[in-house]
């Protein structure tokens, strides 16, 4: 199965997704925040990452995050899920 990454500050919502997706049988990594994202990549290698669109440290982290993604060569390939319970 997939190697998912979850980005997300909210634990209680972090861990709900995750313990979902590694019952359906996929490898998941979570952080909880944006910071080192792209040197963190690097070596964790996701198949997807689901992020969070907003932080209570900086409301446009996610945002900002898949932007840089999308602009890394080496990264940009990686599928973004945008998640969001912002209103």
């Amino acid at each position: 199965m997939a190697k998912i990454l979850i980005v997300d500050n909210d634990p209680e919502q972090r861990e709900a997704i995750a313990r979902i997706l590694r019952e359906a049988g996929h490898q998941i990594e979570t952080r909880a925040d944006t910071v080192g994202l792209s040197e963190a990549l690097h070596s964790l290698s996701p198949d997807l990452i689901i992020l969070d669109v907003h932080f209570p440290e900086h409301p446009h982290a996610g945002i900002e995050a898949a932007r840089q993604l999308s602009a890394n060569p080496q990264l940009c390939r990686i599928p973004i899920l945008i998640l969001s319970a912002f209103n």
